[in-house]
């Protein structure tokens, strides 16, 4: 599960996307797990889930999608404006969604409400998954087909450049370390799934 450097920008965000679903699944498996056996929560764990998908989704890879994909795409592709409107307002709101999930979390330490908490872990892993998809079934096409060779360099730049995924990539962080050895294990047996034949 360790991260090679991509080529290219669409590359980039091809990676990060499958990085982001080992995460979620990894989330989402937890949450099960606390209503279904009765485990006890493990706090710490979930502050570094939410604190990666936060720092890394919100701040890097959201931001730089709707300045070098998106804001070329409007250029080159006016028919699918629509998405790429309805996929910026997804940007936005996402961060409201993962708030509501994290609030949970933080409730469940005083409320042991299980229930809610694995709920509101499935809504916002559903809105990220559907949002994804949505990107990579029309999005990420329409980018291959009609962005031109110079569109292509600035993204490729953009995303390549000081590209540093600070739970995957390569000298990750001390605060990731623990989490990243626990996606790796679920990955291994089967608990997370591997996507592309990727390996743990």
């Amino acid at each position: 599960m360790t991260e090679t450097k991509p080529l290219d920008g669409i590359g980039v965000i091809r990676q990060e996307h499958r990085n982001l679903a080992k995460v979620l699944k990894f989330l989402e498996a937890e949450a099960q797990r606390y209503q279904t056996t009765g485990a006890a929560p493990d706090f710490g764990l979930l502050d570094s889930v939410f604190a990666y998908v936060d720092g890394f989704l919100n701040t890097q890879h959201h931001p730089k999608e709707n300045l070098y994909l998106f804001a070329e795409l409007r250029l080159r592709r006016p028919d699918i404006a629509g998405t790429l409107d309805l996929l910026e307002r997804q940007h936005r709101d996402g961060a409201l969604v993962l708030a509501r999930a994290r609030a949970a979390a933080k409730s469940l330490m005083d409320t042991d409400d299980r229930a809610a908490f694995r709920q509101a872990v499935a809504r916002y892993c559903q809105f990220e998954f559907d949002h994804m998809r949505l990107e990579e079934d029309t999005v990420i096409p329409a980018a291959e087909e009609s962005l031109t060779a110079a569109d292509k360099a600035v993204m490729d730049r953009a995303f390549t450049d000081n590209h540093h995924d600070p739970l995957f990539g390569a000298g990750r962080s001390a605060e990731f370390e623990r989490l990243f050895e626990f996606v790796r294990a679920r990955c291994a047996t089967g608990g997370v799934g591997n996507e592309e034949g990727e390996e743990p």
